[in-house]
């Protein structure tokens, strides 16, 4: 049975991008792409599944809407329309399902935001709004339900931090910020939640590594670090859990790949890569879980589409780990013991279940369980505090009683090549009778990359 269940998932995955090795860009060909263009800005649309692209400049500035499925380019005509900018920023909203865009500049600086559906674009008015600007830099903190914009450019080089909660901005006051700054770029780190930030221009490129974390910025000091670069753009990959940072100017237009996993800066080396670029964008899809790069100015405007991933090439290392938090009191746990490795059994031990009836799920993904956006809180069917953090591809899988309230999970992993490198997620369930109104405890999650070693 169990060797049916991890059968139908691989199957069942065909799509999904497999991880070994090999860091790999693709430029990728489809029939339609947007006009070249640079200083634009992007987010990626997980409801939809869908990079969301606007303005930029193209020997004037532009102010059309473009989205890229995966396969294509298509350019959307809404009824209400942004005026034309470039030097603007934009951040998606997953909780509310909306593509935010803050200022930018088109014949002078802009303050206005707004808000992309998928189908038109609403301009918002808020009782308190930033300075108008450009060239700043902003990211979601799906963890808090915040928009976060630092820095840019009004009538000087700012180090102000701003808050957007869907309804008013709030400049925060954060005991240590970062210098002033334009041309830098951040990204969520949802492994992590925290805000990072890399580099930009002040009187000269920047090189330094912030992180925020609702409450305060803090410079990170790692062993190895890129060199310091603006109009530089950057992804957060959370399958394998590190930052993508792609090209930017310093002494030069550049043409490198980094990833930073929280502690330290690493070069990646591909075979191929973008040409050297400023003023693109790159996104995170999350649910093909490749990087996307879409134009910027090399030796000319680009409109090139290129994607990165890792690609499989001989050995893959197998890996397992916790992510997520659970709930309960004590909160309910499940612990990787052994990785899932062909051949053998991959085990985790589920810790402080009130009762014997606990059982185990497996996901496709931890991202998205169609159609709502993952990680979810589960108050509105009586679960408030606990949080559904993988889609439920398959359910009820059986566990083994250790102590009364400890049980083992084990899945013995076919010999199956297919399987090599493919992601699973997991989380355990617990009866609890008393500690909500559905008597339903959640545990944190298991991300499983399974390998041949």
């Amino acid at each position: 049975m169990k060797f049916v269940v991890f059968a139908a998932l691989a199957i069942a995955w065909i799509d999904v991008l497999a991880v070994g090795q090999t860091p790999i860009w693709t430029q990728v060909t489809p029939s339609t792409s947007p006009v070249a263009r640079r200083y634009h800005a992007a987010a990626f649309d997980i409801a939809r599944g869908k990079v969301v692209t606007f303005g930029g400049y193209a020997g004037g500035q532009l102010s059309d809407t473009w989205e890229y499925d995966g396969v294509d380019w298509a350019q959307v005509t809404t009824t209400v329309n942004p005026s034309a900018r470039l030097e603007h920023a934009m951040a998606y909203d997953s909780a509310r399902g909306k593509v935010v865009m803050f200022g930018g500049y088109a014949n002078g600086k802009l303050n206005d935001t707004w808000e992309y559906d998928g189908v038109d674009w609403t301009q918002i008015t808020t009782a308190t709004s930033p300075s108008p600007r450009h060239h700043q830099a902003m990211a979601y903190d799906s963890a808090r339900g915040r928009i976060v914009m630092f820095g840019g450019y009004d009538t000087t080089q700012l180090n102000d931090t701003w808050e957007y909660d869907g309804v008013d901005w709030t400049q925060v006051a954060p005991i240590t910020r970062p210098s002033t700054r334009r041309y830098h770029d951040m990204t969520y780190d949802s492994g992590r939640g925290k805000v990072v930030m890399f580099g930009g221009f002040a009187n000269g490129s920047l090189g330094d590594t912030w992180e925020y974390d609702g409450v305060d910025w803090v410079q990170v000091a790692t062993a190895t670090s890129p060199r310091a670069r603006n109009g530089h753009s950057m992804a957060y990959d959370s399958l394998r859990g590190q930052v993508v940072m792609f090209g930017g100017y310093g002494n030069g237009r550049l043409d490198e790949t980094w990833a930073y996993d929280g502690v330290n800066w690493a070069r990646v080396t591909t075979a191929t890569q973008p040409s050297p670029r400023q003023g693109h964008v790159v996104v995170y899809d999350s649910l093909r879980q490749r990087v996307v790069l879409f134009g910027g100015r090399a030796s000319n405007y680009s409109n090139e589409t290129w994607e990165y991933e890792i690609a499989v090439v001989g050995s893959v290392l197998s890996s397992a780990k916790s992510y997520g938090q659970g709930c309960g009191s004590p909160e309910l746990s499940f612990s990787p013991t052994a990785n899932p490795i062909i051949g053998t059994t991959a085990t985790a031990l589920i810790a402080n279940a009130p009762t014997p009836l606990v059982s185990v799920s497996i996901g496709l993904s931890h991202a998205l369980s169609y159609p709502l956006l993952l990680p979810l809180e589960m108050s509105s069917v009586g679960m408030p505090g606990c949080y559904l953090l993988q889609s439920n591809d398959v359910i009820g899988l059986p566990i083994t009683p250790v102590t009364a309230s400890t049980f083992q999970f084990a899945v013995p992993i076919p010999s199956s090549l297919p399987l090599l490198a493919q992601y699973f997620y997991l989380q355990a369930y617990a009866f609890a009778p008393g500690a909500n109104a559905a008597q339903v405890i959640l545990s944190n999650g298991i991300q499983w990359a399974v390998g041949d070693h």
